[in-house]
């Protein structure tokens, strides 16, 4: 598979080829039109210092688990959404003090996730918000946030709205080495799609979230912020399955991301990406890996 050019993070039109007949019709379907407007108009209120209260008694109480739990169902025939957050009654409060702040969300589609991503001992709550398009069928979507303390009270920040979207992981990744959220979503629901990880890190106070940003380009020039995950093939993209790790950062020489691409054809083409902030750019290496980078793919985390 040679280099390529990048692909954008939202595709908003899909040709889609509906073979009900005998003859392939083209039709034209609308992603990420008519969604909620969460950016401009948030759903949540500012915490009141008695809700900021209630939140870091419920969290603090929450019991997280390792193996993430189905928490909510959109729509029938949707995937359902995990959270860490599987007891009942540690979801429910939390729950309950999120409804409160935020009651347009429908308490029973939201998944939580209890993390620690800057390491100050003082967890912050991920909020993913599971909801249908209008329509008929409508496309299931999912909108996240972080809900982290600030001075006594809590903010949160919204990180954006995903088709199919799902919390993937969440993994110490990049220079800082910091805590990232990895967000799995795909281009289309129908045919074939492609399905993208997306790496969030959420910075200092006061600042909004951000993406890293990587490139699969020839040229090295265009960057976008999606990790190709899983490719359709069929004439969609290359036949290949793909695996991505992330490497434990045992020397400074140590790529951020190794992604192994088994052709079709029988190739193997490896991709190294390192970051310099969050930009991350590639080194290519076909059929064999480095000798000097075998160890970090054995031992790195399989995303």
């Amino acid at each position: 598979m040679a280099a390529r050019a990048a692909l954008p993070l939202v595709v908003l039109v899909l040709i889609v080829l509906c073979s009900a007949t005998a003859m392939a019709e083209a039709t034209v379907k609308k992603y990420y039109q008519g969604l909620p407007e969460f950016a401009a108009d948030p759903p949540f209120k500012p915490f009141d210092e008695a809700a900021s209260r209630a939140l870091t008694a419920a969290l603090h109480a929450a019991s997280d688990t390792r193996t993430p739990c189905p928490m909510t169902k959109a729509a029938q025939d949707f995937p359902d959404v995990k959270g860490n957050i599987c007891r009942a009654a540690d979801a429910s409060r939390l729950r309950e003090v999120l409804a409160g702040v935020a009651p347009s969300l429908d308490p029973a589609k939201l998944a939580l996730w209890k993390v620690d991503l800057d390491g100050d001992a003082r967890p912050e709550l991920v909020v993913a918000y599971s909801f249908a398009s209008a329509g008929e069928p409508g496309d299931p979507y999912l909108a996240i946030w972080l809900v982290k303390p600030k001075a006594v009270r809590y903010e949160p920040l919204y990180a954006g709205t995903y088709l199919a979207g799902q919390v993937h992981a969440v993994t110490r990744f990049g220079p800082s080495k910091a805590k990232v959220l990895f967000v799995r979503s795909q281009n289309c629901t129908e045919c074939h799609p492609w399905v993208f990880l997306h790496a969030i890190t959420f910075p200092a106070e006061g600042a909004p979230v951000a993406f890293f940003e990587f490139t699969y380009a020839k040229d090295h020039a265009a960057f976008g912020p999606t990790i190709e995950y899983a490719l359709p093939g069929r004439g969609h993209s290359m036949d290949a399955k793909v695996e991505t790790r992330v490497p434990a950062p045992e020397q400074p020489a140590t790529p951020h991301l190794i992604q192994l691409f088994r052709l079709d054809d029988g190739k193997t083409e490896w991709w190294l990406f390192r970051c310099a902030g969050l930009r991350c750019d590639y080194e290519l290496h076909m059929d064999r890996l480095p000798g000097q980078y075998l160890r970090a793919w054995l031992r790195g985390e399989r995303l």
